[in-house]
């Protein structure tokens, strides 16, 4: 078993969430020039660990077996 695997539905979601708000934040402060190259990297860098802990959450399901998205409820 993968040790991402492990990270709860919820907290996955938040992180998720999260991760997609702060995309049009950190446009909007580059804008004004608080945020520069660093900040994108960093961003970047945050959006592939997210990326890896979502494929690691992906696979066949066994019959009968609630989805991520069952779990919420």
């Amino acid at each position: 078993m993968n040790v991402l695997e492990k990270i709860p539905a919820k907290v996955r979601l938040g992180l998720y969430l999260a991760y997609a708000v702060v995309g049009p934040v950190l446009i909007y402060t580059a804008s004004k020039g608080w945020t520069g190259e660093a900040e994108y990297a960093l961003y970047v860098g945050l959006g592939a660990a997210l990326g890896l802990t979502a494929a690691a959450n992906v696979g066949p399901k066994s019959e009968g077996e609630p989805g991520d998205s069952e779990r919420f409820v």
